[in-house]
């Protein structure tokens, strides 16, 4: 008895552990919980769904999300539980602009499944793109939480584009000369010569006449007791010219050469390239699936840009992001993978969501919803049928006749 009471505690012991290791390895797995980044609303006034997914619904069976969008492009109108989520109580709340959130209490989750938990319908405002963001504005903790917060939960935020996909902008130089004026004065000497008159004294000589006394001594006799010579003195006045100069003013012109230099100035007018690169936006084609989105459907067909070699256009199915086929485009732009249309690894189902994507451009199509697939056509007949056909009609109508024939009798 002993040794059953033993081994017993040895076992219970390591369930325990095991246990412990389960609860512990289950606690430390985050599942991710995302929003698509590529969800698309063709035009204002249109509606797409925005699916909230979860990579794995094992031990699952409580989820809460919430998350922001720009309500200036879209709004959120309706919230809806997928199949994942069919055992669930769902309560969304889209009262608030720019807010959507969701709480779910499940009785039970599929286990081993990834897929779309709820989808929100959203319809759009404005061209624009908005952002959706997982947010701890509400009272959920990092905008997502599963069960009471075992398993963690792993947000991946997304991305809504409400109109045409902007086109891409490619610069393209454009040279452009511009003329600059560059003003070079040149100095033209023009001398001109300038008569000044100076005036200079000449003084020429002028004779004036001097007046010179000059003495002449005679002898005169006088007869008296005794003779005595008496000498008489005559002046007489001889003329001596003496050159006297008289300043006389003669004015005399000398001519005095100025030279006057008179500058002016030339323009001189040069060129001077300048580049100016202008940039012109080259807008790419959306790829876009115009046909072939059928429940049962193999290919699809469709545009895009031209030339894009295989296989740079992809089809995607949405949920999951799984790509179902490979191709490229003609010289058109239409799809093809060595034949018209791009040929599928699988049957289309309907009611999912696919759209094609330019790899090498970079550019995403709008989603498309997978049609039902239409009734088989009613086959054709040959001559003999159509004669039995007709008497089968004719044979109807004469037994209505006859029936209405006897209610009157």
């Amino acid at each position: 008895m002993g040794a059953w009471t033993v081994s017993a505690a040895r076992r219970a012991s390591q369930l325990l552990v095991a246990l412990s290791t389960c609860l512990l390895a289950t606690t430390a797995a985050a599942i991710q919980v995302s929003l698509p980044n590529n969800a698309v609303i063709t035009a204002i006034g249109q509606t797409t769904i925005v699916p909230v997914s979860i990579a794995s619904t094992n031990g699952v069976n409580g989820v809460a999300v919430s998350f922001t969008y720009l309500s200036s492009i879209a709004t959120a109108t309706l919230v809806q539980g997928t199949t994942l989520t069919a055992s669930c109580v769902i309560v969304p709340n889209i009262a608030t602009a720019g807010i959507v959130s969701i709480t779910a209490a499940c009785s039970s989750l599929p286990q081993d499944m990834s897929g779309a938990l709820f989808n929100v319908t959203f319809q759009g405002v404005t061209n624009g793109v908005t952002p959706l963001n997982f947010t701890t504005a509400t009272s959920i903790p990092n905008g997502c939480r599963l069960n009471e917060g075992s398993p963690t939960c792993e947000p991946s935020n997304g991305q809504l584009t409400v109109g045409p996909t902007e086109p891409t902008s490619t610069a393209t130089a454009t040279r452009t000369l511009t003329a600059s004026v560059t003003a070079t004065p040149t100095l033209a000497n023009a001398a001109t010569n300038t008569a000044t008159l100076t005036a200079t004294n000449t003084v020429p000589p002028s004779a004036t006449a001097t007046r010179t006394l000059t003495a002449t001594v005679t002898d005169t006799p006088t007869t008296g007791p005794s003779p005595t010579v008496t000498q008489t003195r005559t002046a007489s006045n001889t003329g001596t010219p003496t050159l006297t100069a008289t300043p006389t003013s003669t004015p005399q012109s000398t001519a005095t050469v100025t030279a006057t230099v008179t500058a002016s100035l030339t323009p001189s007018v040069s060129a001077t390239p300048t580049a100016t690169n202008t940039a012109t936006a080259t807008p790419i084609p959306t790829p876009r699936i115009t046909s072939g989105a059928i429940g049962g459907s193999t290919r699809v067909f469709g545009v895009g840009a031209a030339n894009v070699a295989a296989p740079g256009i992809e089809i995607v199915a949405e949920n999951g992001n799984q790509v179902i086929g490979t191709g490229g485009t003609n010289g058109a732009g239409v799809f093809n993978d060595g034949q018209s249309g791009i040929g599928l690894a699988r049957a289309l189902v309907a009611g999912e969501r696919i759209f094609a994507r330019d790899v090498v451009n970079g550019v995403t199509g709008p989603v498309v919803i997978v049609a039902p697939q239409p009734p088989t056509q009613i086959p054709t007949v040959d001559h003999y049928g159509s004669a039995a056909l007709a008497v089968l009609i004719g044979a109807a109508l004469l037994w209505q006749l006859a029936a209405l024939a006897r209610r009157s009798s």
